[in-house]
């Protein structure tokens, strides 16, 4: 049979054989790997491989017939780490080192199982590929070679390579092992120190120079390349007994080489490293195939990646410390959690916000129709504050998920924040509210909605923290340009704005230093009730940033914590916009005024007809900017034009109102227009002006928001901005 021919080839005659074998599972026989076989090839093997293979097994022939007395001493750098490739019998790369890694441009996932001519390329002074012949005769071995290497990016770098053979403790050849590096214009031979009592000794390793070989000198030779890999390398048997380590094995574990050899391999990490990987790992010995495994080393805190290389006599294992690619793994999974998160809400806002539109537009109409009746109010007011609340987690989420672009007005921070929010804030009986805002204007350009989240989340956290009691104060202030508190704030800012202060302080248990650079980071959390999701501050830190501010939070453990939140200020310019007359209208209005709607919502524009028809205007609803178009042309055509035109932003499958209104205004400059969207983030609706709309309504909102923006447009009074 053929193991029983491998057998006498290589027992009796010392000759080197390769298997050809139809599938893996031909290979996995114990006869098999008995014989020592000097490769194995597949029928289905690409002619590269096939062609590095019988290289090496002639070679391995070369080397028995010439039975040179000494092996070759191998050139080392005594300062400077070296890169370093090894390959498999077949010559496909099984490791590259960090610096090999960084010379060739392939990192160790791309690179594994590829020919290793095909990383490490090496070109002449034209560029153009040469064949590495590490085994050439007549090279010397003992002397490092000068070449050119083509890195993966296309540039040259001249270096000094040497190559060595790998053998297993038999006898049998292994492999290659290439040591390479930039080109220093001398290289003086350094022998490899002697290592001899190392796991060489053991039988992991040893020379391709056959039975005449030194095999002391040879140990120490390969002990001293293997040290020379950067990473972690553990040799073991079939026991798991460790039969090598080198030093930055060593290092890594905190033992030396002498304790650990005989050691059982698992017993060096905590039990769950075993009871996760060893089933893995054994399989991986057993079908002589190369394997690759993560696991997480808890005693050390670190991730760790290793490589499993098996051989006849047992395994070799490079360990690489992930422990930073796993933290930007989960960085970047949290991203794109966060992206899909934005695309799901921005699409369930929309359709959700058309609804709550109508049901606070409803419960509001319902609400006036029998203002005295107080069993009649109350139901109809729970109903309102509830389908607040639901619009407050909506924006939340939009704001959260895709920055939220604020729509922002003029806004008094002390009365249309912080009493506004307070005003309907439930105390806790156990925590001394405290409120010191300062007397001076706190005009901000913001958008009111996201400014009360804000302030909500901060009011929320600080009540948190004052679970046993304690103190929670809101306070603001103006910082001038001339403030000492402004050595405090970011050297970027303005030096010529005036910024507005507001700080939520509460005496509470505080934050640990080592959490408090997460702070801000999303699904972080240091509450561990069921409701905590890690989002509040989050949200805060994104408001602050999209109106030009920015959010501090200090922390003394044990202590308090203060969130403090910076604007810049309205100031003189805000005054001075504020007495302007606003322009009167170039045209009289209609009598009655006539107010043309578009939306694709019917229950949206039956609310809408109610609400402006209460006001004593004609409305004609449209469900497409088409019609709209044509209804606004005919009525001018008529002599009979439109005061007012409320616009929804988005139709599925038809027009919407932003290019509906430049049709319009093509016609039509003079016109009078509203855009509202359950779309609050669209940069429409932040910019309302710059795409020829006069003033923004974002959905949901309450009937009499529409009345008053109404009137005052027809009025000629221009929006707030």
């Amino acid at each position: 049979s053929g193991p029983l021919l491998g057998h006498h080839l290589s027992t009796i005659y010392h000759v080197p054989f390769l298997y050809l074998a139809i599938s893996p599972t031909e290979l996995q026989d114990p006869l098999v790997l008995q014989s020592q076989p000097h490769g194995y090839v597949l029928r289905t093997c690409e002619d590269s491989e096939l062609q590095a293979t019988l290289t090496l097994a002639a070679e391995s022939l070369r080397e028995r017939e010439e039975a040179r007395p000494t092996s070759p001493v191998i050139a080392s750098s005594s300062t400077d780490a070296e890169a370093t490739i090894v390959t498999d019998l077949a010559g496909r790369i099984t490791y590259l080192n960090t610096l090999a890694e960084d010379l060739t441009g392939w990192s160790l996932a791309e690179a594994t199982n590829r020919p290793y001519q095909e990383v490490f390329r090496l070109v002449d002074s034209q560029g153009n590929p040469m064949a590495h012949e590490p085994m050439a005769p007549g090279r010397d071995r003992s002397q490092p070679a000068t070449a050119t290497l083509a890195q993966r990016g296309g540039e040259r770098l001249p270096i000094q390579e040497r190559t060595s053979s790998l053998t297993h403790g038999d006898g049998s050849l292994a492999g290659l092992f290439i040591a390479f590096g930039h080109h220093h214009p001398a290289i003086s031979e350094a022998h490899a120190p002697d290592r001899s009592s190392n796991g060489a000794a053991h039988g992991t390793a040893g020379s391709a120079e056959g039975e005449a070989a030194v095999p002391a000198q040879t140990q120490a030779h390969l002990a001293a390349m293997l040290d020379a890999v950067t990473d972690p390398l553990f040799g073991v048997d079939g026991n798991w007994a460790v039969t090598f380590a080198n030093q930055p094995a060593e290092h890594f574990l905190g033992k030396p080489q002498q304790v650990l050899l005989g050691q059982n391999f698992w017993d060096q990490f905590p039990k769950s490293v075993k009871a996760e990987n060893h089933e893995a790992y054994t399989k991986a010995l057993a079908d002589q195939i190369p394997s690759a495994f993560e696991f997480c080393d808890a005693t050390r805190g670190r991730w760790m990646e290793a490589y499993a290389y098996p051989h006849p006599a047992g395994m070799f294992v490079f360990l690489r410390d992930i422990t930073e690619r796993r933290k930007a793994q989960e960085r970047a999974s949290k991203l794109e959690k966060l992206e899909s998160l934005g695309l799901l809400a921005r699409g369930f806002a929309h359709d959700f916000n058309n609804l709550l539109t109508v049901l606070l537009g409803n419960v509001s109409l319902a609400r006036y129709a029998q203002p005295g009746e107080r069993s009649y109010l109350e139901p109809l007011d729970a109903a309102k504050h509830a389908t607040e609340q639901a619009r407050n987690l909506v924006q939340q989420l939009l704001t959260f998920a895709k920055g939220g672009a604020p729509i922002t007005e003029p806004v008094n921070l002390n009365d249309d924040v912080v009493n506004d929010v307070l005003s309907q804030h439930k105390p806790r009986p156990h925590i001394d509210y405290q409120v010191e805002l300062t007397p001076h204007a706190t005009m901000v350009e913001a958008d009111p909605g996201q400014m009360r989240r804000l302030l909500e989340n901060l009011l929320e956290n600080a009540e948190e923290a004052l679970l046993g009691g304690g103190t929670l104060r809101i306070s603001s202030r103006i910082v001038s340009t001339t403030d000492p508190l402004r050595t405090q704030m970011p050297a970027n800012l303005d030096p010529q704005t005036d910024y507005v202060l507001l700080e939520v302080h509460d005496s509470g248990e505080g934050i640990p230093d080592v959490h408090l650079d997460k702070i801000f980071e999303p699904y972080f959390s240091t509450r561990s009730d069921a409701n905590a999701t890690g989002l509040g501050l989050t949200v805060c830190e994104s408001i602050a940033r999209s109106h030009s501010g920015f959010l501090t939070l200090d922390s003394r453990f044990g202590s308090h914590t203060t969130a403090s939140l910076f604007l810049p200020t309205l100031g003189q310019q805000w005054q001075s916009e504020e007495v302007e007359t606003a322009p009167a209208r170039r045209r009289p209005t209609n009598n009655p005024p006539r107010i043309l709607v578009l939306d694709d919502e019917r229950p949206i524009r039956l609310l809408m007809n109610l609400s402006l028809t209460k006001d004593g205007h004609e409305v004609v609803e449209t469900e497409e900017g088409s019609e709209t178009v044509a209804a606004y042309q005919q009525a001018l055509e008529e002599g009979r034009c439109f005061d007012l035109v409320v616009m929804d932003l988005s139709i599925p499958n038809g027009m919407g109102g932003a290019e509906a209104i430049q049709q319009i205004r093509h016609v039509d400059p003079e016109v009078v227009a509203v855009v509202s969207s359950g779309y609050s983030d669209d940069p429409v609706m932040a910019n309302y002006e710059q795409y020829g709309f006069s003033a923004v309504l974002p959905k949901p909102y309450e009937p009499s928001s529409l009345r008053q923006l109404a009137l005052r447009l027809i009025k000629g009074e221009e929006s707030p901005h």
